[in-house]
């Protein structure tokens, strides 16, 4: 609703300057909540555990982020041990892209950042910016679920 009233342009006789003024902040405003309410869907639909689980290759998903995630001046290091897991591949590619957008976004200038998995398939993603703490990092959610737990099971 208010995407489509920036897009449509205030009423009454503004000025440009106040028109445009009005769309920039309106627009803003719509994107910062359509940014908000596709994670929350997101987290909605992992809390209720996995209905289906395939072979996922997070090499491959990491290969074509590329064009997505804009890494200009970053130095990407990549290191699958186990490049296939067993998860949800939309999830999976969410989380995946998520993680790669905050390793740009909370680096350095010719900072690096660095992908991999375990032998046993945990995903790390890491870069040189500054330290966040773990636990209680800003917005932290915690622990994600793991594929073909219920979410009883978690609990």
């Amino acid at each position: 609703m208010q995407r489509a009233a920036a897009e449509t342009g205030p009423t009454g006789d503004p000025s440009p300057e106040k028109a445009a003024r009005i769309r920039a902040g309106l627009i803003g405003v719509a994107g910062s909540g359509e940014h908000l309410i596709e994670p929350l869907l997101l987290l909605a639909v992992g809390a209720q555990g996995l209905e289906a689980a395939e072979p996922v290759d997070l090499a491959a998903l990491e290969a074509a982020e590329p064009a997505a995630c804009p890494r200009e001046g970053l130095t990407v290091v990549r290191t699958f041990a186990q490049p296939t897991v067993t998860g949800d591949r939309v999830l999976l590619g969410h989380l995946l892209h998520n993680l790669l957008m905050n390793a740009v976004r909370h680096n350095r200038a010719e900072g690096r950042i660095s992908v991999s998995t375990s032998k046993d398939g945990e995903l790390t993603v890491s870069n040189t910016g500054p330290m966040i703490d773990p636990v209680g990092g800003p917005g932290a959610p915690g622990a994600l679920p793991r594929a073909g737990r219920t979410a009883a099971q978690r609990r």
